[in-house]
């Protein structure tokens, strides 16, 4: 058995102390070591306690299922976004997801309806699901859009933008090497997106999802 110098020496006092019935010598080592292994203990719960550094790495849909155009109306419908492919091990080895959040990315949006157009109803929101999963059972809303956004000008072209969500979808998206699908969801959930007057359209489409993870 191997001791450090100070434990060691210690001990050896202790032991003197005995022999020379100095029991006060004991008892005043006996509380050294106790303090030292307190103050051992309570930096142990210090380190216990210090948060893993927190990484972000997103995934995005490919270039090539990126939708040139996706125009909504007013008439409630179904509409798909591009999937999000994410490979095996996009993740680094031992990493513990925190969070998973929807993105959402466009170019441009466009009116042809030749008046003021925009988002037309509240609590129209984009819903995610596993591709093994089915829409109705296995989705989950992971962005609620603002009634009255993608405000665009009568015949005009507005800017594009990109949201990303709030929601964290990590109970729907548990781990990488998944197909995650995107979709306003009219059939069963009755939630899809409308707009004021038909139609508007954005261009280059694309989603994402942003991991938080730790290793």
């Amino acid at each position: 058995m191997s001791e450090t110098p100070a434990a060691l020496a210690a001990v050896q006092a202790i032991a003197a102390a005995l022999a020379a019935g100095d029991l006060a010598t004991v008892a005043a080592e006996i509380a050294a070591i106790k303090s030292a292994t307190d103050t051992l203990a309570a930096m142990k719960l210090s380190t216990d306690k210090i948060t893993k550094p927190r990484y972000v790495l997103d995934a995005w849909s490919s270039a090539a299922s990126m939708l040139p155009t996706l125009a909504f109306s007013t008439v409630a419908s179904d509409k798909d976004f591009p999937s999000v492919i994410v490979p095996a091990s996009y993740l680094p080895t031992g990493a513990t997801i925190l969070a998973v959040y929807p993105m959402l990315k466009f170019g441009s949006r466009i009116d042809s309806s030749g008046a003021l157009n925009y988002v037309n109803a509240a609590s129209k929101s984009i819903r995610v699901k596993l591709s093994t999963g089915a829409w109705g059972t296995d989705d989950m809303i992971a962005m609620t859009l603002v009634n009255g956004c993608w405000r665009t000008q009568a015949s005009l072209e507005g800017p594009g933008d990109v949201k990303i969500g709030t929601v964290d979808v990590s109970g729907k998206v548990t781990s990488d090497n998944v197909t995650v699908n995107f979709r306003t969801v009219n059939t069963i959930r009755a939630d899809s997106i409308v707009v004021l007057a038909a139609s508007l359209t954005l261009q280059d489409v694309e989603t994402g999802l942003r991991y938080v993870y730790t290793v």
